[in-house]
């Protein structure tokens, strides 16, 4: 099953929790959509702490690194969590 979220543009509205509980209650990939980079990054970093698999593709994701995220979605021994 595929989730899609769209974080809100609030501040303190519990965004992460919107798109991190579909990811570790369900199985399958949460794909996360959200303009704001450096949003982006503080959540990954968060996410990674608590041990779920989450990438990222952005405007800045290298070919090589972006050829690696695709090919971990078609693993399922390495499909992350959240993208």
């Amino acid at each position: 099953m595929i989730h899609v979220s769209c974080p809100l543009p609030t501040a303190g509205g519990g965004k992460t929790l919107c798109f991190l509980l579909p990811a570790v209650v369900d199985e399958g990939l949460t794909l996360v959509v959200s303009p704001l980079k450096s949003l982006m990054l503080d959540q990954l970093d968060h996410i990674a702490r608590l041990g779920v698999a989450a990438v990222q593709l952005t405007g800045d994701t290298s070919r090589d690194e972006a050829r690696d995220v695709f090919r971990s979605l078609l693993d399922a021994a390495r499909c992350p969590k959240l993208l």
